[in-house]
């Protein structure tokens, strides 16, 4: 059925499902018939797989393929769906199909801007972050973050050109969670690591948008 499904369009509105049952498919399929996006049976030809989270272990998902999970109604999501190299998002059941589809759309247009524009050094005023070596220097001082410190600085360069709302620090890159004030804690933390390295101003915040670094990062 779901190679049936596959149309000739072009790669990037491929996608794979994981964890479904035949109903499920088929409402999928009716939600897809007008949002340009198309099923096919190949993972690696595919540019974002939709899982079900109780039923597909992360293991099964390489870790370089781009996932939306689809996870219960009620409480957090495990936070080893989002340890992964490639983009990651959720949705909680029940889904609505549009916004499934502009979910699906959205890690598409992650996943073609991180293939074009990734660099394994980042640069921007005094900041240098290494993001393979997992490494930050300031003013050529090497500055010690932990993991998910070192996450949203790099999220934070990776999207220089805008502020960055804390729901989207909490979405995407703090383990999926979408309450309370962990992005404001790790960047409070990452803001005083970056003090006492001389650039206590390198995170700027404007109320009602977010975060961004001060500084452009080099191309």
């Amino acid at each position: 059925m779901m190679g049936q499904a596959t149309q000739a369009v072009g790669e990037a509105q491929l996608i794979c499902l994981r964890g479904f049952d035949s109903a499920e498919l088929n409402e999928f399929g009716t939600s897809f018939a007008d949002g340009q996006i198309s099923v096919s049976d190949d993972i690696s030809q595919s540019s974002v797989c939709v899982a079900k989270s109780d039923v597909t272990p992360p293991s099964e998902i390489p870790a370089n393929q781009a996932v939306l999970w689809i996870v219960p109604g009620t409480g957090q999501p495990s936070p080893s769906l989002f340890e992964r190299e490639a983009p990651t998002d959720f949705l909680r059941s029940p889904v609505d199909g549009l916004e499934l589809r502009l979910r699906i759309l959205a890690l598409v247009a992650r996943t073609r801007r991180t293939s074009e524009v990734f660099r394994s050094v980042l640069r921007a005023g005094p900041l240098c972050l290494d993001r393979l070596a997992r490494t930050l220097t300031v003013n050529d001082q090497e500055v010690s973050l932990r993991r998910a410190e070192c996450a949203v600085l790099e999220f934070l360069l990776d999207h220089s050109e805008r502020f960055v709302p804390s729901k989207e620090l909490n979405r995407v890159v703090l383990n999926g969670s979408v309450g309370g004030n962990a992005a404001r804690n790790q960047v409070y933390e990452l803001r005083q690591r970056l003090g006492a390295a001389g650039a206590a101003d390198a995170i700027q915040y404007l109320r009602g948008r977010g975060y961004r670094v001060r500084w452009p990062v080099a191309r």
